[in-house]
């Protein structure tokens, strides 16, 4: 192709013509220019293409990542709202002073409260398309703004419930340890929470002075109140972020399905 061009080029040239000479070249310029405007559109078609493609593979990833992360919390919160629940009733036996309650559900009531209910969420899509750059491959400013404010509200309620529940959950767990052997701990730990009487029968257990105690019902309120308000940040807030996300992501993937 290049040597039939250069051929015409002599051949006006021998015969004079320049002034055909000059539009025949502009022209071949012309020509080479728009053969390469067409290239690069091409090339940032594809490029698009594949960005497109990209993109939606990172929010179906994304999607699957927060539904889990929604099916996690939602079970969190149903063991914080129990342990609220178990808090409120061993209050109500530290008033009355009523212990017929079963021993095995009375210990597991008591230790269930020495445990921690924080729950972290688990999307480390996001956190690598954050740290390899790719964060504006997302074309929807929704999804990245309330995906941005999830992360940053998370960090900050967990440093505030934390530190405000560490306390009193450390105040708690002194204060059981005075009438119960911290290995019971151990022991529901490794047995899955299954109680056996006669294991326990080892282990030092008083469960009359728990209740007499007249600090008892004052530890059982403050962890009773660090439970509910976990419950409440967790249900309220992180769970409704949680869902907006959700519903965000999928109507940005129906209309990307749809173009």
């Amino acid at each position: 192709m290049i040597k039939f061009f250069r051929h015409i080029r002599k051949k006006l040239l021998k015969e004079h013509k320049v002034s055909k000479y000059l539009l025949y070249a502009i022209g071949e310029i012309v020509l080479v220019v728009v053969g390469i405007l067409i290239a690069l559109n091409i090339n940032n078609w594809n490029e698009s293409k594949k960005e497109a493609a990209e993109e939606i593979l990172i929010l179906k990833q994304l999607h699957k990542e927060f539904v889990a992360d929604s099916s996690a919390l939602s079970n969190v919160i149903k063991y914080v709202n129990r342990k609220k629940k178990y808090g409120r009733f061993l209050k109500n036996i530290s008033i009355q002073k009523n212990t017929y309650t079963p021993k095995d559900s009375l210990i597991f009531k008591i230790f269930v409260l020495c445990d921690p209910s924080f729950y972290e969420g688990n999307t480390p899509t996001y956190d690598e398309i954050v740290a390899s750059g790719k964060l504006g491959l997302i074309s929807s400013d929704e999804v990245k703004s309330r995906i941005k404010v999830y992360k940053q509200t998370q960090e900050f309620e967990k440093s505030i419930t934390i530190s405000e529940s560490q306390k009193f959950r450390e105040q708690y767990n002194d204060h059981v340890y005075q009438f119960f052997e911290l290995e019971i701990r151990t022991y529901f730990f490794n047995n899955n929470i299954e109680i056996n009487l006669n294991d326990l029968s080892k282990y030092r257990i008083d469960i009359s002075g728990f209740f007499e105690d007249p600090t008892t019902f004052s530890h059982l309120e403050k962890m009773t109140g660090v439970e509910s308000k976990i419950e409440w940040v967790y249900e309220q807030r992180r769970m409704t972020r949680l869902t907006k996300i959700i519903k965000a992501i999928e109507t940005e993937l129906k209309q990307l399905s749809d173009d």
